[in-house]
């Protein structure tokens, strides 16, 4: 079987993952979950024409012309409340003292604002007319029925506000797809074992327990299991209640790689390998009836694969609205050459930032290397080259966002 190129292999992902399934869950509990259905308002906001200033209620007609020489005098007959409905009728020469969201008294259609007014007694003076341009109208920035959020749409604070305004406490969305991680190689070590000559911490399923979570999925990771194809089997066996099994490491060629042997002898291979580099090794397979996704195990070759391939699996499994976050094209330019390979998409670790002139500015971070965690601690986004290219300083390059405090975003 051929390679797959990165693009082919992030179609491929997004092609097997799961469809989308509802649950309801509070919106107090909903940050970072995905709406499973247009929502719309409940009410109309405002639910009436409301003061957006403090001041005084009134009829245009009666403060035209009024200045600091020539003000104008009219009655004050009442006070209106945020919360209170508006009650009487507003009469030629009369004003209602008014609250910032008090629903306008039936007959005004103006707004003087507190700082151009002061009391005499029973009157208010205005030294500048009233004007409706501090009238909120009715149903202006919300209306009644009409749908504001969108099935897809992932939610964050200013959304979860939008949730409140729009009249819901309780909200369907999209159910997390359960993504079971089988960390291989039996000499990882979890990071709070007791220290020995040489020890190997596992990195990888944290990595991938993060990264899941970050994506909107609900992981599960199992450490340390064993490179031998029962051991392996067995791992899977376990995993029943997963959408999709993500392994680390054993999909290259060697004697002890499992992973790659079970596939290619019992699986329906969808991809064999990527031609990228860092994380070519990577496979897609169906195994009986679960889909298993094989990343390397090079920490930051597992790193830039997941970051590519299990968002944009996420991203399809969570039904979310727009391209996944690979192919979202932002441009930068290169403060340091970038090199690549004729046959191979390469991923660079990279490290971005906002220059003098407004632009995006990335610079390759180095060294680095497949298996140097240290680089990530520098890196804030990806430089892709692909295949065959290679560009100076100053040259435009593609970058993709990694997702750490720092980044642009995914």
């Amino acid at each position: 079987m051929s390679l797959a190129t990165i693009e082919e292999a992030v179609a491929a992902v997004m092609a097997v993952a799961p469809a989308p399934t509802a649950e309801s869950a509070p919106a107090e509990r909903a940050m970072g979950r995905t709406l499973a259905a247009d929502l719309q308002a409940r009410a109309d906001h405002p639910g009436a024409d409301v003061s957006a200033m403090d001041g005084y209620a009134c009829r245009a007609a009666d403060t035209a012309g009024a200045t600091s020489r020539r003000p104008k005098r009219l009655k004050v007959v009442g006070e209106a409340a945020a919360g209170a409905l508006a009650t009487g009728t507003l009469r030629s020469g009369e004003a209602v003292t008014i609250s910032t969201g008090a629903p306008l008294p039936q007959g005004s259609d103006a707004i003087a604002v507190l700082e151009d007014t002061r009391r005499d007694g029973e009157d208010v003076v205005l030294s500048r007319p009233a004007t409706p341009k501090h009238i909120r109208r009715k149903g202006e920035d919300l209306l009644r029925g009409q749908a504001y959020l969108l099935a897809g749409e992932e939610l964050d604070p200013f959304r979860l506000a939008a949730v409140a305004a729009l009249g819901h406490a309780e909200l369907e969305v999209v159910r997390r797809p359960r993504v079971a991680v089988l960390v291989t190689g039996p000499e990882l070590v979890p990071p709070n074992a007791p220290t020995r000559s040489n020890p190997l911490f596992d990195s990888n399923g944290p990595l991938l327990l993060a990264l899941l979570r970050r994506f909107g999925a609900e992981p599960s990771v199992r450490s340390g299991v064993g490179d031998r194809e029962e051991e392996m089997e067995a791992a899977w066996t376990a995993a029943s209640d997963a959408d999709l099994i993500v392994t680390t490491g054993g999909a290259s060629i060697g004697r002890h790689d499992a992973v790659r042997r079970v596939l290619e002898a019992e699986g329906r291979l969808v991809f064999g390998g990527v031609s990228v580099r860092p994380g070519g090794p990577a496979m897609l397979a169906a195994w009986r009836d679960k889909m298993v996704l094989a990343l390397p195990g090079n920490p930051v070759a597992a790193a830039l694969l997941a970051t590519v391939l299990l968002s944009a699996w996420c991203h399809a499994a969570l039904g979310r609205r727009g391209r996944p976050p690979f192919l979202r094209d932002y441009g930068a330019v290169a403060t340091t050459p970038v090199g690549g390979i004729r046959e191979k998409t390469c991923l660079w670790l990279a490290n971005a930032a906002t220059d003098e002139q407004g632009r995006v500015a990335a610079s390759v971070v180095r060294p680095q290397g497949p298996a140097r965690i240290e680089a990530l601690l520098r890196a804030n986004a990806v430089i892709v080259m692909p295949p065959g290219q290679g560009v100076a300083a100053g040259a435009a390059v593609r970058l993709v966002a990694l997702p750490v405090t720092g980044s642009r975003g995914l």
